[in-house]
């Protein structure tokens, strides 16, 4: 009998979009169970939750002779686990012998004598860290069986200290997902505007992280007609986002192929103009944070133009934009594992290990991490970490609904499509705005297991507005052009020279 089978699946919901147990890359439980009994998948757990199109809903399979996780003894499991990654990979909580959170659970479970409450764990197939937490309930009990063989001596002032320590036991309980128990960490930090053509708004929250690294700029005015926004997600400390967000828009504005581009709207000479930015700030950023030599920041930048969106993208954050009911990106996550990353560091004299660049870093480029520029044969572009972005343009068309920009935080959740259909219905829900709208993606990523801080910007397009509004005479500042070019998204990257 083959060790998974169809009639083993019951409809049932994963703790979280990051739990490690879900199968990605099927659309029926028909098709999972094909593969998992086949020999092109090593599936290494005993549970796995599958997505069917048809049904829309997710269903748990479970091995042959296995039973389930929730019944299974000891103090952690699977389900208590969720996407983080560690402050550091020296960090005393990091188990370094698995690589899998399902084998660090079974050695934990094993009675080996871990110190700590947390535990982080590297999953080789997932390619990031995952935080156990352990389930502290025994632990009361344990305290409640020392109240019997207390002595009889001060046994007020003897209970009083076991009910304090219960009381911070289910207070950690409570809170585990948490982290520490504190309502700050769960506010979010809401802003709007609104210009000529477009209605914008930005939240960002701490979440489970420990502090706030997030900075952001909505709607900086750069230029006639040129609006910015940007999200940097700082690693490391806050150090290295809070300065870019406050020097790049200034550097932006000032930048000669930034003026080229108001006079010629050739969209090479905006792709030029935020590279240029984006290297400039770097390097302003080495001489006036000297903690930057061990943290830095990712950037994803937008440009809104009369006919353009312009994207520069350094990191992991994302950009996307809707258009028509798609969405299409216009970033890409520059993992240290992307071929042209990989190749990049170890021309430098770097490594990629545990998706890491040099077993540290999880992403190939960044503003700061000067660390990882250091060698100084090369140029700032040829370094193992780069501050040089790939630069993606979208002709603006009436077709365009909003676009989104945000941190990990958000994409570890949610992917591209899914986050578009949580705007678009928030965006169609009557009263909403767009800093709710934000809001409710935040919450939304939340309460699916983000670890990580958040922070998202909404632009929602009001083209039809616009129109209304011209035929009573009023000006539109930023109208869709009336010949947008046949091709929607592209790099220019290639066209922009290599600064040294």
């Amino acid at each position: 009998m083959e060790p998974w089978s169809i009639d083993s699946s019951n409809k049932e919901e994963p703790p979280s979009l990051t739990d490690p147990r879900i199968f990605h890359g099927t659309q029926s439980v028909t098709e999972a169970v094909r593969r998992l009994n086949s020999a092109e998948v090593n599936w290494q757990y005993d549970e796995c939750y599958v997505y069917s199109k048809r049904c829309d809903a997710h269903y748990l399979l479970t091995r042959e002779g296995h039973m389930r996780s929730s019944d299974e003894q000891g103090p952690w499991a699977l389900s208590s686990s969720c996407a983080r990654d560690p402050p550091s990979p020296t960090d005393p909580r990091v188990l370094t012998t698995t690589t899998s959170v399902a084998e660090a659970v079974n050695l934990l479970n094993s009675g080996i004598n871990w110190p700590h409450a947390e535990c982080f764990v590297y999953s080789a197939s997932h390619e990031k860290y995952y935080l156990l937490t352990r389930d502290t309930s025994s632990d009361e009990e344990e305290i409640a069986e020392e109240i019997e063989e207390s002595p009889e001596e001060d046994t007020d002032t003897y209970l009083g200290m076991l009910e304090q320590e219960v009381a911070l036991h289910r207070s950690f309980r409570i809170n585990r997902n948490l982290g520490v128990d504190s309502e700050a960490r769960l506010v979010k930090h809401t802003a709007e505007a609104k210009e000529a053509g477009f209605a914008c708004g930005v939240s960002a929250m701490q979440g489970r992280r420990p502090t706030m690294e997030d900075a952001h700029l909505l709607s900086e005015v750069v230029g006639p007609d040129l609006y910015l926004f940007a999200v940097f997600d700082g690693h490391g400390g806050e150090l290295a986002a809070k300065f870019a967000a406050e020097h790049f828009a200034e550097t932006l504005s000032s930048n000669s192929s930034l003026a080229s581009y108001v006079e010629s709207k050739d969209p090479d000479d905006a792709g030029r103009a935020l590279t240029e930015a984006c290297m400039a700030v770097d390097q302003r950023m080495r001489a006036e944070v000297p903690e930057a030599e061990d943290m830095g920041c990712t950037a994803v930048v937008l440009l809104i133009t009369p006919t353009h969106l312009c994207c520069a993208n350094v990191g992991d954050s994302r950009c996307v934009v809707d258009k028509a009911g798609e969405m299409i990106a216009m970033s890409i996550d520059h993992k240290p594992k992307l071929q042209g990353e990989f190749d990049r560091i170890v021309a430098a004299g770097g490594f990629v290990l545990l998706g890491r660049v040099n077993g540290a870093l999880a992403v190939a480029r960044a503003l700061g991490d000067f660390g990882f520029k250091a060698n100084t044969g090369l140029a700032a572009e040829a370094q193992a970490v780069t501050a040089a972005p790939e630069i993606y343009v979208h002709h603006r068309s009436e077709a365009d609904n909003f676009v989104v920009l945000a941190c990990d935080g958000i994409w570890d959740v949610v992917d591209n499509s899914k986050c578009g259909t949580l705007i678009a219905q928030g965006l169609k829900t009557e009263g909403n705005s767009v800093g709710q709208v934000c809001e409710d993606v935040i919450q939304a990523c939340y309460d699916q297991g983000s670890g990580d801080n958040m922070s998202i910007i909404i632009i929602e397009f009001l083209y039809e507005r616009q129109q209304e509004a011209s035929s009573t005479g009023d000006l539109l500042l930023i109208p869709p052009p009336a010949q947008p070019r046949t091709s929607d998204c592209h790099s220019v990257c290639d066209c922009i020279p290599a600064l040294i």
